[in-house]
């Protein structure tokens, strides 16, 4: 069951396309004349459920849940297997093997302690609304009239994006999707290359297959260590290759904004710190722009709260935006004439 939500949490990103094509499909319905009535009702509820609907929860609260399953004690224990697999990589003599195994090994019992505690707690009940609406969003995706409506002749099949099914045409889908729909500033997604999204899903199938054979207890059966190992360092390798793009992200709030939960969580800590304007002359020249500008608005990044003029809290996955008073954060939170990514709500 871990290994599935890990699976699923690397690829949540299919969810926010899935709710940018329905949030499309409210504002542009005669685009999609052709979709049967079974997606059409999938795009509705998408639309208009996420979020307020216990059974369909939005981004923020999909990673609250995902980062309650996939705690601290899991990613401890995977990160101790991917090194073991690296350094396995990189040792030639059979004694170095031998003791690399047993590294492997152990960090693999680790791991399945922790995921043993997790499993107890019957997330599998708790995760019905997490899975449902991803298993819903892959659907709508895989309509092939969906994927004729942004121009696009053939969808996905098969287990895509599951399953290390690394389908050109999905991943192409999905650049196509969000690169629309992004230069038409509908909605607050972001465009995510067909590369940049078969690297997501190496990630969660590597990763996947790893934590599955650790839960299992297989890993001292026969060839179980070398499998272990070698699905580890592909692993590995997949996150190291998405991890040079994602330090851009310490000088570009735009590209910020675009990474992924799987790119976040791999966001290291920015070397020159964060600045903090607090109690300067250039936060009051900020907050008393900002305020002119704001008037009686509420602005919103990615659908959710990011600033306003009242004393509602914010409530936003937006990684510029602080989820706590005062408005606005950031000078990054203003109406979408201005940045381009922002929503206006009046």
């Amino acid at each position: 069951m871990i290994a599935d939500l890990y699976e699923r949490w690397s690829l949540d990103t299919v969810v926010e396309v899935a709710h940018a094509i329905a949030r499309n499909f409210a504002r542009h319905p005669q685009q999609y004349a052709q979709v049967p009535d079974e997606t059409i009702d999938d795009l509705t509820a998408l639309n208009f459920r996420t979020g307020s609907d216990p059974d369909w929860p939005d981004a923020r609260q999909r990673a609250a849940y995902y980062s309650g399953i996939l705690g601290s004690s899991i990613r401890t224990a995977s990160a101790g297997i991917r090194r073991a697999a690296i350094a396995a990589a990189e040792q030639v003599s059979d004694h170095g093997q031998e003791l690399l195994g047993q590294v492997c090994q152990d960090a693999a019992r680790s791991l399945a302690a922790s995921i043993s505690v997790h499993e107890a707690l019957n997330i599998a009940r708790a995760g019905q609304p997490v899975i449902a609406i991803f298993e819903t969003s892959v659907s709508v995706l895989k309509s092939p009239e969906v994927a004729q409506a942004f121009g696009t002749r053939v969808a996905p099949g098969d287990e895509w994006p599951l399953g290390g099914d690394l389908n050109a045409t999905g991943s192409h889908l999905i650049e196509v999707v969000t690169s629309k729909l992004q230069s038409a500033q509908i909605t607050a997604v972001h465009r995510i290359s067909q590369a940049r999204f078969l690297l997501l899903q190496r990630i969660a199938h590597y990763g996947a297959l790893t934590i599955a054979a650790a839960a299992g207890g297989t890993v001292e059966e026969g060839d179980g260590t070398a499998h272990l190992l070698n699905n580890a360092y592909s692993w590995a390798r997949a996150l190291q290759e998405l991890v040079p793009g994602i330090v851009r992200a310490w000088k570009d709030p735009d590209y910020l904004r675009s990474l992924t939960a799987t790119e976040l969580a791999l966001l290291p800590e920015n070397p020159a710190g964060a600045v903090d304007l607090s109690g300067t002359e250039l936060d009051t020249l900020r907050a008393n722009t900002l305020g002119r500008m704001r008037q009686e608005d509420t602005y919103t990044v990615s659908g959710e709260i990011c600033c306003c003029d009242s004393l509602e809290l914010c409530a936003t996955m937006d990684p510029i935006c602080p989820p706590e008073p005062p408005f606005p954060p950031t000078d990054t939170c203003s109406p979408c004439s201005l940045t381009g990514f922002c929503t206006f709500n009046c």
